[in-house]
This record gives structure tokens, C-alpha cells and sequence, in this order.
């Protein structure tokens, strides 16, 4: 169903954000082989965080098939399993 973007909460626009992204990226920017998502959940309530790991799943095992990559930075550790390579920065004292 359609709806507009006014009427989104704030996690169906990051989601939407996203596509665009992804959908921008694909168009303009063939040759391109990394994408790079800052904090691609903030703002995004659980359900939703659960969509767009599907999402980013099927999305990393395309881009890996392109011989493409993907870089989230996150907080969110529920987006590791979208992935198959994850690196942990940790601030030291």
C-alpha cells in the first residue's frame, strides 16, 4: 500500500531512507563497490530493527555476490548476524 513519508513513523523512514539509498547507489554509482550506513537503526523501534536485519541479510549476500561490500557502524549488536565479517571497536582506558 502506499502511504507518504509524512505519515511514517521514524523507523519506517529509516527504512524507506535506506532503500533510497541502496536505490540511488545502484543507479548513479554502478562502479562503486562499497556502501557505507552509519547508525542505519537509530530511531528504529524492534520490530523494525528485525525487518531491516532481514533486510541487510539479503542484501549483504547480494552485494557479495557483486563482489561488493557493505559497512554498517553501529551499537547495534542485533545487525551481526546480518553479516559475516564483524569488527568490535571498544574505547580503552
Amino acid at each position: 500500500r502506499r502511504e507518504r513519508a509524512e505519515r511514517l513513523s521514524g523507523g519506517q523512514k529509516m527504512l524507506l531512507a535506506l532503500a533510497f539509498r541502496f536505490s540511488v547507489n545502484r543507479i548513479m554509482a554502478a562502479d562503486i563497490g562499497l556502501m557505507i550506513l552509519d547508525e542505519p537503526t537509530a530511531g528504529v523501534d524492534k520490530t523494525n530493527v528485525e525487518n531491516m536485519t532481514d533486510i541487510l541479510k539479503k542484501l549483504s549476500s547480494y552485494t557479495k555476490d557483486q563482489g561488493r561490500q557493505i559497512m554498517i557502524i553501529t551499537h547495534d549488536e542485533n545487525l551481526t548476524r546480518a553479516f559475516d565479517q564483524v569488527i568490535y571497536i571498544d574505547k580503552q582506558n
